[in-house]
This record gives structure tokens, C-alpha cells and sequence, in this order.
């Protein structure tokens, strides 16, 4: 009940924050202050969440669990939209956000090793892991979130597009709900969106159902759970520099959306190669194959539509004449938490009905057959008609400069209109200040 209440009020919260966050940045010309008090309630939520006192109970883990994702949201979508304010190409913006996946496997990298630290009695995640996890988690963000505020531009989101449009509200969530009708057709006549978000439900969920359903697979079907924290290390520093590297530069000269295409396919094979696997044929060098494979095609998945989406944010700001990278990227958020969601509940579902029963050794032949439908046939399905909507996405390279120039210039003759507008008032306030005088 808890779990579902806070995701609740964290889908009901990201937009908000996602709106807040883009009326700031407007009218402050920064989104750090939003990111500031979000990193600092993240890793205080999350030292108090991971080290419960012993007597916990339900209000304690339902009040920080919900002050985590408030936290969390505060920091997340602004630095999402940030990454597209401070690179203005197309490549750029894949870099930044190629990076960016990479450096949170690297986090999720650390949480795995903390266990297996010498200074422990066992290499199980336990309390004491988790509470120095905690520790080390907030010892590493507070310096490097000061270095980021302190050392990093705040880019440019064509604030002075048409700013009349949203100035005169201030940033309330009951301005959001207000501008809320507005926003939801934008969203609806926006294609380039739309299609992005529908490409993102169907690959979303299909990759939510076999990385829900992984370790099951692993422990229940393959019966090698006990490499499953090896394996999951192994393959991700083997892939992170590769990943990094390589979708860059894919994307670079096939453009995003056949990199996109050809990450999903690669994870098309990874879910068929999954299905084949048996325990008389895996080991660890296959599933060792398998899982990067699966990672390599996931750091395209958290790093090439980011920036196909920022892409996306610049057409808005074109078409509909207001910039609001923080409010799409919130509804990105929420669709990826949705889908992703939708995925473990569907593949989970899948498995329980066939009669697959984790906790035993020997499985029935319809319960194996259920697993691999929900591993294998069911994601492969929907990472194909995902591909259908990336195949149809119309915003390439050299559209996208069209548009960033386009920008440019309205915002270089906005700027100009507004420098004018200020020295007429001033040659007449000075003007009416001496005829006062005399």
C-alpha cells in the first residue's frame, strides 16, 4: 500500500515539478536552485530510508519513502532538460546524455562492490551495507553537485521566445493546473511527440518484462543465481566504455533514430538467444554474452532518446512558441515509469498463470514455456512495433538545425526588440525628467 500510494504521488508530482521547473527557468535563467534542494532532500531521505531505526514502522518508511521521490523528482527532471540546454547540436545532446547513462551504471557498479568490500563477513547485501551505501552515496553527490552548480553553464532554453505567453502566471502548482487544458493539446498536435512517447510505452515495456523477469530466469529456470551480481558486474564495466564510444558515433552518422533502431534489434536478439538457453547449455561466458549484449542495447535505450526528445523540445519551442523542456521530460518520466512498471506486472502475470513457481527445483513444462513467452516472444513483440513508431520519427540532423537556427534567429531579433523597447523607455523617462525639472 505504501509503494503504491508513493508511486502515485509520484506521477502526480512529476508534472508539477516538470512545470515549476521550466517557470523558474525562465524567469530565474537557471534551473540549479531546483536541483540544489532536490540533491540535498535526495541524500537525506535515502541516509534515513536505508538506516531505520530499530523499532520502524509504516508512517517511518511511508514519509521518507515519499520524501525520496520528491528528492529524486527535483533533481531528475531538471537535470534532463538542463542537458539539452547546454548542448545545442543535435551530437551534442547525445553525447551529454550518452555519458549520463553511463555514469549511473557506473553508480549502480559501486552499490554492487560495496558487499564484496573486504571489511564485511558476508558479500550479502545486508543493513550495514546498505546504510554505508547511504553514506558513500551522499559523501560522493555533495561535492560534485557544488562543482556542478558552481562550474556548469546554464545553457539557453529560448526564454525570450514569446515570453508573454507564461510570465504573467507564477510558477504555483495551481498555475499548472490552469495551463493544464493547454499543454494537453499541444502534447496531442505535437506528431514528433507523440510518436516518441508511443515508440517509448511498447519498448519500454518490452524491455521492463525481461529485466523484470531476469533473475527469476537466472536462479529459478537457469539455476545459476549465485552468479548473478558477478555476471551483472562483469558485463557492465565491460560494456560501459564501448557504450560510451560507440552510440555516438553510430548516431553520429546514421542518425539517432537508426541507432535507436539498431539498439532495439540487438536487444530483439538478445531476448530470442534468451529463449534458447536451458540449463544444460548456459554458463557463465554465454550468460555473460547475454547480459552485454542486453546492457549494451539498454545504454542506447537511457541515452539516445533523451536526446531525441531534447530535439523534440527545440520543435515545440518553434511551433508552439514556449519553451518547456522540463515538462516533457516530466511526462517522459512518468511514461517510462509506467511502461517499465507495466512491463514487470505483465511479465510477472505471464509466468504466475503458466504455473511457474520460482521457489521450487523442478518446474512444469507449461510453466517453463510461460517463462519463456514472457522472456523471449512477448518483449520481442513489442520492441518490434516500437520500431514502427522510431522508423516513423521525422526529426532528423539536418532538421534539427533548420530549427535550431530558426530559434536563433527569433530569439537574436526578440533580444534585440526588447534592448530597443528598454532604450525607448529610457530616452523617455529621461526626456519627462528634465521637462520636470525645468
Amino acid at each position: 500500500g505504501v509503494v503504491l500510494f508513493a508511486r502515485l504521488f509520484d506521477a502526480i508530482s512529476d508534472p508539477i515539478i516538470g512545470y515549476l521547473s521550466d517557470k523558474g527557468r525562465i524567469k530565474w535563467g537557471t534551473r540549479k536552485p531546483y536541483m540544489t534542494v532536490g540533491a540535498i532532500v535526495l541524500v537525506v531521505a535515502g541516509y534515513f530510508l536505508y538506516s531505520p531505526p530499530d523499532n520502524v514502522g509504516v508512517l517511518y518508511f511511508a514519509f521518507w519513502f515519499m520524501v525520496f521521490y520528491l528528492g529524486f523528482t527535483l533533481f531528475e527532471i531538471p537535470h534532463l532538460a538542463w542537458g539539452g540546454e547546454i548542448s545545442r547540436s543535435t551530437h551534442e545532446k547525445t553525447q551529454a546524455y550518452t555519458a549520463r547513462a553511463v555514469t549511473g551504471y557506473l553508480g549502480s557498479v559501486l552499490f554492487y562492490v560495496i558487499p564484496l568490500l573486504p571489511i564485511w563477513e558476508s558479500t550479502e547485501v545486508t543493513p550495514e551495507t546498505l546504510k554505508f551505501s547511504a553514506v558513500v552515496s551522499g559523501l560522493l553527490m555533495l561535492p560534485m553537485l557544488y562543482l556542478c552548480m558552481k562550474r556548469v553553464p546554464d545553457g539557453s532554453c529560448y526564454s525570450e521566445i514569446k515570453k508573454s505567453v507564461d510570465s504573467s502566471d507564477r510558477p504555483t502548482p495551481a498555475a499548472f493546473f490552469r495551463r493544464f487544458p493547454e499543454l494537453v493539446k499541444n502534447i496531442i498536435r505535437n506528431k514528433p511527440l507523440m510518436l516518441f512517447l508511443g515508440a517509448f510505452v511498447f519498448a519500454g515495456s518490452g524491455l521492463g518484462m525481461w529485466t523484470g523477469l531476469l533473475f527469476i530466469y537466472m536462479d529459478a529456470y537457469l539455476g545459476m543465481g549465485s552468479l548473478y551480481v558477478k555476471i551483472l558486474l562483469t558485463s557492465t564495466l565491460l560494456v560501459i566504455i564501448p557504450g560510451i564510444l560507440v552510440w555516438p558515433k553510430i548516431a553520429k552518422h546514421l542518425g539517432k533514430k537508426y541507432a535507436w533502431l539498431l539498439a532495439m534489434l540487438l536487444s530483439v536478439v538478445a531476448f530470442i538467444y534468451s529463449g534458447f538457453l536451458s540449463s544444460e547449455s548456459a554458463s557463465y561466458w554465454t550468460l555473460l554474452i547475454l547480459l552485454m549484449a542486453a546492457l549494451l542495447s539498454f545504454i542506447c535505450f537511457e541515452s539516445l532518446p533523451q536526446s531525441m526528445l531534447s530535439d523534440i523540445i527545440d520543435y515545440s519551442a518553434l511551433k508552439f512558441g514556449t519553451y518547456q523542456g522540463s515538462t516533457y521530460f516530466a511526462l517522459f518520466m512518468f511514461i517510462y515509469k509506467a511502461a517499465a512498471a507495466l512491463g514487470v506486472a505483465f511479465g510477472l502475470a505471464i509466468v504466475g498463470w503458466s504455473g511457474f513457481d520460482p521457489s521450487s527445483t523442478a518446474q512444469t513444462e507449461l510453466g517453463i514455456r510461460g517463462l519463456k513467452l514472457a522472456m523471449t516472444w512477448v518483449p520481442t513483440l513489442l520492441i518490434a512495433i516500437s520500431m514502427i513508431f522510431i522508423a516513423l520519427s521525422p526529426i532528423t540532423a539536418r532538421r534539427h538545425r533548420i530549427i535550431y537556427r530558426r530559434l536563433e534567429s527569433i530569439e537574436a531579433r526578440s533580444k534585440l526588440e526588447s534592448r530597443k523597447f528598454e532604450r525607448l523607455d529610457f530616452d523617455k523617462s529621461a526626456t519627462e525628467t528634465l521637462l520636470t525639472s525645468h
